[in-house]
């Protein structure tokens, strides 16, 4: 049977990208809090001191519409999304219907869509190394035993 060698180099890089992005979205964990009362949701995290934060809220936009709010975590304000937006790099001549939001946790939920599978797909490629790593090791101390027990044998 034979593998693909492991690319150690793009895994590093993947992981690298990921601890980026993390490091610089609020700490979590976050969770929805949703109030069907008050028709109110948020996306928050227990961080500083074991206080809830709020990651994201929403607020109305135009008749039909909402915006989401995200955390200005130096001003501890929350920032309407649509003054967070940015050209999309190659798409400015649609800059007038098209942008993205650049934030933080927005780059972090973004990003972690791919992420979050490719990482996993790495996790899952590593634990079957492992396995038969373990298997190869267990391959050779039976032989090892059996050598030397021929070994005794023979003296």
């Amino acid at each position: 049977m034979t593998t693909e060698p492991l690319d150690l180099a793009a895994m590093r890089e993947l992981a690298d990208e990921a601890e980026a992005l993390s490091a610089k979205a609020t700490p979590g964990p976050w969770f929805w809090n949703v109030s069907l009362k008050s028709k109110h949701v948020v996306l928050e995290s227990h961080n500083r001191g074991g206080m809830l934060e709020i990651v994201m809220s929403f607020a109305r936009w135009g008749m039909g519409g909402a915006k989401p709010l995200f955390l200005d975590q130096v001003k501890c304000l929350l920032v309407d999304s649509d003054k967070l937006t940015v050209k999309v790099p190659k798409r400015e001549h649609h800059a007038d219907w098209f942008q993205t939001i650049d934030h933080p946790d927005a780059n972090f939920m973004a990003e972690s869509r791919t992420l979050v599978p490719t990482l996993a797909a790495h996790v899952k490629r590593l634990a079957g190394e492992v396995e038969r790593m373990d298997a190869t090791i267990e391959r050779l101390r039976s032989t090892i035993r059996q050598l030397e027990r021929d070994g005794e044998a023979t003296n």
